[in-house]
């Protein structure tokens, strides 16, 4: 996948970080409005900008509280990868993508801010937003869609050999 790719061609892995990270996308959209495709999708998305699997993981609740802190006029959270984007331009140097979606990290015009800086900022700003979200009514309606979701999943990859040598048998 992705993220698996990005994070071993930079070398910022541990053995077992794809399933680190892929543990904690499970274990956040049972409590989040956010699947675990698209948080594994941001994650990956965080790989491109440099970050070690470790800063990976102890950002992405902070990423999935800002994109649930902004709400389209139809109640949709931000995207989780554009949020991403921001964060990872942000310590590279270029605080202004933050400051396009409304937070200021108090900084000069072309100084950037570190992981640990911008991490503050976001928890300070909208800390607790991505399960206060999961929360509400539609938020209930999301992780059980989800649940849902994963569940056929499940079922999906259990039954598939089983059907593949019953129709294979018929024709």
């Amino acid at each position: 996948n992705k993220l698996e790719s990005l994070l071993k061609k930079e070398q910022r892995t541990r053995a077992d970080s794809v399933k680190i990270l892929s543990e904690q996308a499970d274990a956040l959209q049972k409590i989040t409005p956010f699947a675990d495709e698209q948080i594994i999708s941001m994650q990956a998305t965080a790989a491109a900008f440099g970050l070690t699997d470790e800063q990976i993981q102890q950002m992405t609740p902070h990423l999935l509280d800002v994109a649930a802190g902004f709400r389209d006029v139809e109640g949709n959270a931000l995207d989780l990868n554009t949020v991403a984007v921001a964060v990872g331009k942000a310590i590279t140097g270029n605080a202004g993508a933050l400051q396009r979606l409304g937070i200021d990290l108090g900084l000069a015009q072309g100084e950037s801010a570190d992981l640990a800086t911008v991490m503050t900022v976001l928890e300070k700003k909208f800390g607790g937003a991505a399960v206060a979200a999961g929360t509400t009514f539609a938020g209930q309606m999301k992780i059980a869609q989800q649940q849902i979701s994963e569940v056929k999943e499940s079922l999906g990859g259990a039954l598939a050999p089983a059907i593949l040598a019953i129709t294979k048998d018929i024709v």
